[in-house]
């Protein structure tokens, strides 16, 4: 079995295991924002940096006709981190696929 979580979908690790059987998988995608040269990606990077704040970190908020939500917190991990707090969590890191602009396709192993 495996699960598939897209725009770095995963935000509790803790629980994790309790999603996916022992031998189980977690694929999921992700940023490295140091690596890439979109304007928008620089000027968060650029806006946290001066703040104190890590690199990947994002305010989001959705919205639909004239509804807007509440903000919330979203996270891109560099590859190195990411695999960092794998492996602290006794998981396997892989990363499956790789894009020049620091976007990454990584699995979760459990």
């Amino acid at each position: 079995m495996f699960l598939l979580f897209m725009m770095t979908n995963i935000s509790r690790s803790s629980k994790l295991p309790a999603l996916v059987n022992t031998g189980g998988h977690l694929i999921c995608d992700s940023i490295d924002v140091s690596r890439t040269d979109d304007p928008i990606q620089v000027a968060y990077v650029e806006s946290n940096l001066r703040a104190g704040r890590y690199p990947g970190q994002r305010s989001y908020s959705i919205s639909f006709a004239e509804e807007i939500g509440e903000s919330f917190k979203w996270l891109h991990l560099a590859q190195n981190l990411l695999a960092r707090h794998c492996h602290d969590a006794g998981l396997t890191f892989e990363v499956i696929h790789q894009e020049p602009n620091g976007s990454y396709l990584s699995r979760i192993g459990i």
